[in-house]
């Protein structure tokens, strides 16, 4: 049921490109047999990734916004001379945020043909550059995972990286439809969102006969233009949408806001525009990176936030709650049984989940107690530890290290203090590892990947994040106290 629902979502986000309305997404699902209310079916639009809300209970995928919209590349010095042309970020957020570059199918329009790609040897620092937008900490995974890269893992990289990598790339002059010189671009645009393919086309500019000589075009006036709108653009969305979830959701929001301006011919690309702005850049947040301001800090609480902050810790929690986290945690229990090894009772389980911080009454509590241990014994039914060996002692860790956030997440969330007034970095790490955590237990919890996960390259994340943790949560504790003592007055 599970595998239906999930492949009647990706259907329908994929192939709707008209904006539609609540009623009709309900009326959809229907009519794929899955019954839910009106207050379920807006949960499922507002937490996809493939959906931006509108107004009036409006919405539109990325598919309807994004398909045959313009963009640009400018192959690298490096990509010119090698002919060789990397995708890396230069399609977000027009593509897919699920699909990994490597995947990505190229066309020319004329004449029509399709280039097949290749492997080939880049300098990292070239990867690194044309990968930057995928953020602080997905970087190095993204390069290494490349289905290129058969000779590194990312614990082999732990220490030091390599002075070169290989990366899935395309001949440029097949895609070009000619030998390319430095400076030119390429315009592009998806054509085919669910088949991932993009249409790729050489924008002919003449060059002057003198390399020395500087040639202003109309082209390159109205490329400046559209530098400017990218600017004011972001400077606005970052008051309306403060950090977003990620680098590639600032664009995609960035771009939805102002696709009139900035979805024409004659555009730049959003890497090339980090270098035309002396006001935004790459900025830290948390363990990961935005683009964000100058020289300022990125605020966890901002204007886009700020009329929820006192209830932002619990607000988070409840977005990112999968029923995967139960499971993990009756799992592992029933693991430990098997394996004769310590247990935990169904009180304590729930203690994990739902800390004490988090204030409910007798009735609520013992009907969590109720549906865990009915889910306990539904799992025990059917519970088989195949391929458990693998993925538990892992999982144990994980699940360890969940506790620990989510008792702290609770205890913030449910102190009713000032967000604002919390050490900003400390609480973005702090939600940030909540979500990382979760992540790896859905992961964990997907049987079709049990016998390819990648235990170790997710135990070496875990050693940072565990050390993380250690380090932000005495600061977020001290700061809790301090303000917790501050909001009492004497009368």
């Amino acid at each position: 049921m599970k595998k239906d629902f999930t492949a009647v979502l990706k259907n329908y986000f994929s192939v709707q490109e008209n904006v539609f309305s609540l009623s009709d997404f309900s009326a959809y699902l229907k009519s794929k047999g899955f019954k839910f209310t009106s207050d379920e079916v807006l949960a499922i639009l507002n937490t996809s990734n493939h959906v931006f809300p509108l107004v009036n209970d409006k919405f539109v995928t990325r598919s309807g916004v994004f398909t045959n919209k313009w963009f640009s590349i400018k192959p690298s010095k490096e990509e010119i001379r090698k002919d060789r042309l990397v995708l890396g970020h230069r399609c977000m957020p027009f593509i897919n945020p699920d699909v990994p570059p490597y995947n990505i199918m190229i066309i020319t329009p004329t004449p029509a043909y399709r280039p097949f790609p290749r492997f080939d040897t880049f300098s990292m620092n070239f990867a690194l550059d044309v990968f930057a937008f995928y953020g602080e900490g997905y970087v190095i995974p993204y390069i290494i995972n490349d289905r290129a890269n058969k000779d590194f893992s990312l614990q082999s990289v732990q220490d030091s990286l390599p002075n070169q990598t290989s990366l899935t790339c395309w001949t440029l002059s097949q895609v070009a439809g000619r030998k390319m010189n430095y400076g030119e671009r390429l315009l592009c645009r998806v054509v085919d969102w669910p088949s991932n393919t993009i249409e790729v086309q050489l924008i002919e500019k003449e060059l002057p006969q003198n390399k020395e000589e500087l040639q202003i075009t109309v082209d390159d006036l109205q490329r400046e233009r559209w530098y400017n709108y990218f600017e004011k653009g972001f400077l606005e969305s970052f008051e309306k949408n403060g950090p977003s979830g990620s680098i590639e959701e600032q664009l995609a929001l960035l771009f939805l806001e102002n696709i009139d301006v900035l979805c024409v011919k004659n555009c730049g690309s959003s890497e090339e525009f980090l270098r035309h702005t002396k006001q935004i850049g790459f900025a830290n947040y948390g363990v990961e990176s935005r683009i964000w301001r100058t020289n300022e800090v990125v605020p966890f609480v901002g204007n886009w936030n700020n009329e929820i902050s006192d209830e932002l810790m619990l607000a988070e929690i409840s977005s990112n709650f999968t029923p995967q986290i139960i499971d993990a945690y009756l799992h592992q229990n029933l693991f430990c049984k098997n394996h004769l090894k310590p247990t935990k009772t169904i009180e304590e389980i729930a203690a994990c989940i739902f800390p004490p911080s988090l204030i409910m009454n007798k009735v609520e509590r013992t009907a969590i107690l109720l549906n865990l241990q009915k889910r306990n014994d539904i799992l025990n039914k059917k519970y088989l530890d195949t391929f458990e060996n693998n993925i538990a002692p892992l999982r144990e860790r994980t699940l360890n290290l969940f506790t620990q956030v989510n008792r702290l997440m609770c205890s913030i969330g449910g102190a009713k203090l000032d967000m604002k007034k919390f050490p900003q970095s400390e609480l973005v790490i702090l939600t940030q590892l909540y979500g990382h955590i979760i992540n790896i237990i859905d992961e964990l919890e997907n049987i079709f990947l049990r016998l390819k996960f990648p235990v170790n390259d997710v135990m070496l994340s875990l050693n940072g994040m565990e050390e993380t943790f250690i380090e932000i949560k005495s600061v977020l504790e001290r700061s809790k106290a301090k303000l917790f003592k501050e909001s009492f007055k004497i009368v």
